[in-house]
């Protein structure tokens, strides 16, 4: 089946620290690139409950690898403004923080644009494939510290303008998901603001966090509770997206780990704000 290309702008609303060869501290290059895209999309299929991603996107596992049947295309400025960004800003030691270049949020517009190939979409892959992308501007981000909303991205074309717009588009999105987000009751927030609160999560080799749901090292494992920022008129805020992967992900053990934030002042404001969504993250 034939099929006409998809495609979406979209702007960072946080900086985004995106890197392609020169990845060094003091001389990074902050770059974009297709693939990391394209990886996010996949994740999001999987999320939607699309299937596991390798029946569009391809596969190169084992000995039944498969091509990818669309092809993921970025048109972006030639030079993205930079900027120099803290990677851990809610460290109390300013030692501890790094700087390191991002593209700067707000300021330039990106593309992405994604073609079928040999023979189009099977029915019914359009519509979805337009309802990952669109998931993806809404509640995703891309690159280092993607889970605690740097790297945010905003959609520049019929943007969500109320947070009830906003939670009515993501909940339809993840109607057939595992997922639940929820908006954090927080004032208008400054990017500063918002990467220095979501920051604070229990997290650390001498800390144990029930069901690691906050993400560890080791074992590798990804945080299942992510934060993004949004805009609305203008104004920041924050969401909380719910993404339980494993069977350690339970509603149990994340109130757990939120009354054990609770304990620590550092991180009792960011708890606190978590712990009240619980009624829509974990219904």
């Amino acid at each position: 089946m034939k099929s006409s290309p998809i495609s979406r702008s979209f702007r960072f609303i946080t900086p985004a620290f995106v890197h392609g060869a020169y990845q060094a501290q003091q001389s990074n290059i902050p770059e974009l690139r297709a693939p990391s895209i394209r990886g996010q999309l996949r994740w999001w299929w999987r999320t939607l409950g699309y299937g596991s991603g390798d029946e569009l996107f391809g596969s190169a596992s084992g000995d039944h690898g498969s091509a990818s049947r669309v092809q993921t295309r970025l048109i972006s400025p030639p030079t993205p403004h930079h900027c120099a960004a803290q990677i851990l800003p809610h460290k109390e030691n300013p030692n501890h923080r790094g700087t390191k270049q991002a593209i700067q949020e707000r300021q330039d517009l990106f593309t992405i644009e994604i073609r079928p190939l040999r023979g189009g979409l099977r029915d019914g892959e359009a519509g979805r494939l337009s309802n990952t992308l669109d998931a993806w501007l809404l509640m995703g981000a891309v690159g280092q510290r993607a889970n605690r909303a740097a790297g945010s991205l905003w959609p520049e074309s019929d943007a969500p303008d109320s947070p009830s717009d906003y939670l009515n588009r993501c909940r339809s999105h993840l109607a057939n998901s595992s997922a639940k987000i929820a908006l954090l009751d927080t004032p208008p927030m400054t990017t500063q603001q918002i990467r220095n609160l979501s920051g604070r999560f229990l997290g650390g080799f001498n800390v144990s966090v029930p069901g690691n749901v906050f993400g560890s090292a080791v074992p590798r494992k990804s945080s299942s509770l992510k934060l993004r920022a949004v805009r609305f008129n203008g104004d920041l805020g924050i969401v909380a997206l719910w993404c339980p992967k494993e069977v350690s992900d339970t509603p149990t053990n994340l109130r757990a780990a939120l009354a054990q934030m609770k304990n620590v002042p550092a991180k009792s404001e960011l708890a606190s704000l978590l712990e009240a969504t619980l009624p829509d993250l974990c219904p």
